[in-house]
């Protein structure tokens, strides 16, 4: 949609000016924004029906219904063409200087560069459609990474304890990190130091 709306912006700025060229460039992110978010709208739609269609009545459905993925998913690949097409076609629209003349020829970079961003955009998602990352497990992975930071943290820094607990308490907390050596004598140190300059 945010394609659409920008679209709408060039389109009505390239009517004020009178540049032909912006109003096409601002037509075709328009028009390609809209059908992006029809497309979106019908799959979100097509899904949620789906997903209310099933009903597991028998535990041996549940790996079938798992490994049917959504690598295969409709709508995936003909999307990957739809916003390359769209790219290409703003990238042309300012190289052959179509609707750009005379002293509008400065405006034609406009299109040029929003068809190199949506490019460069849809090649980056290459690797997700093809299945070389999946986003659920990418940010499963990164979850677990800052729950095992915090839990690193709070083992190390014996300081974040809020203001209930003292200095004595905290400098006792490290000692048994480090006897415990849950704590390099580098951390204990550090942590040590942090603790005698908070008093």
């Amino acid at each position: 949609m945010k394609l659409a709306i920008f679209g709408a912006v060039v389109a009505a700025a390239g009517l004020a000016l009178g540049v032909d060229g912006l109003i096409y460039s601002g037509g075709l992110w328009l028009a390609s924004g809209l059908l992006i978010a029809w497309i979106l709208a019908a799959r979100n739609r097509e899904s949620a029906s789906t997903a209310s269609a099933f009903t597991i009545e028998d535990e041996g459905e549940i790996g079938r219904i798992e490994r049917s993925g959504v690598r295969g998913a409709p709508g995936t690949w003909p999307g990957f063409a739809l916003m390359l097409a769209i790219g290409l076609v703003s990238m042309a629209l300012g190289i052959f200087e179509v609707g750009f003349t005379g002293d509008d020829q400065g405006y034609r970079w406009l299109p040029i560069v929003m068809g190199i961003l949506i490019t460069l955009l849809t090649f980056i998602s290459l690797p997700a459609r093809l299945g070389w990352l999946e986003p659920e497990v990418l940010a499963a992975k990164m979850e677990s990474a800052k729950a095992s930071r915090a839990e690193a943290d709070a083992a190390v820094s014996p300081i974040s304890g809020g203001d209930e607990v003292g200095p004595k308490a905290r400098l006792e907390r490290l000692e048994e990190l480090r006897r415990s050596d849950l704590i390099t004598p580098g951390e204990y140190e550090e942590q040590r130091q942090r603790i005698l300059g908070s008093i």
